[in-house]
């Protein structure tokens, strides 16, 4: 079962992350299905998504999740970056005074 339905529940979830955060391309994870697993979780450092058994609404919380943080990680950097440029581009009023 997970085989046929895997990849379509893979890019719908994909595709509602994509239109939550309002990107312009889509986002797609690297992501691993574990079937089998001793418990239900997502490794982000495996970028795996580890299921006692096929569940698709499971399966697709992980893939939001995945797709999720990667979008927050790419906001961040451009935060972290457009911060950095703005203390660049402004000026102490008092050094324009003197």
């Amino acid at each position: 079962m997970a085989g046929r339905r895997a990849p379509k529940i893979y890019l719908s979830a994909c595709s509602v992350v994509q239109r939550e955060f309002g990107r312009n391309y889509l986002v797609t994870p690297r992501v691993t299905l574990v079937l089998g697993a001793a418990k239900n979780e997502v490794g982000f450092d495996e970028r795996e998504i580890r299921l006692t058994k096929w569940d698709r609404n499971l399966f697709a919380q992980g893939v939001v999740m995945l797709a999720s943080e990667d979008v927050i990680r790419d906001r961040r950097t451009a935060m972290a970056q457009r911060a950095v440029t703005w203390v660049d581009a402004t000026v102490d009023i008092e050094g324009l005074a003197k």
